[in-house]
């Protein structure tokens, strides 16, 4: 393969690659502070079994705790555990897990919200889709 090939799949590749973390919100504070969370743009449940859903967080010039939390479910989803979840510096990470109930009925593009705080950063919240299979 030529360089100049080799050089446009890299590309190609760096390109789908940032495309797939598009679902995340950085917020900003004074003194330079950032912090980013993301999450996937949606994730599949069967009703009557359960999901998981992993909210990340990176932060600069901040090293305090980040709370992160699940807001406006859709109908017959429920999260297994506590909603919110606060990630102390060394800890850039929490996985939720959702559960549809048994009775749940076929939907597509259903909303959810991940929301984070932490001090002296606004972070705008950001949404996942959530697909509720049948089979």
């Amino acid at each position: 393969m030529s360089k100049v090939c080799a050089s446009a799949v890299l590309c190609a590749a760096m390109v789908l690659a940032a495309g797939c973390n598009k679902n995340k919100s950085t917020g900003e504070g004074e003194g330079g502070k950032k912090v980013t969370i993301k999450a996937p743009d949606h994730v599949n449940i069967k009703k009557g079994e359960t999901a998981k859903l992993e909210v990340t967080v990176s932060r600069e010039k901040f090293d305090g705790p980040v709370t992160v939390s699940i807001d406006k479910l859709p109908d017959n989803v429920s999260v297994d555990g506590a909603k919110e979840h606060k990630l102390e510096k060394a800890n850039n990470s929490h996985t939720f897990t959702l559960k549809a109930a048994t009775d749940a009925k076929a939907a597509t593009d259903q909303n959810l919200t991940v929301k984070a705080s932490a001090e002296g950063v606004k972070i705008e919240p950001i949404t996942v889709k959530v697909n509720i299979k049948t089979e």
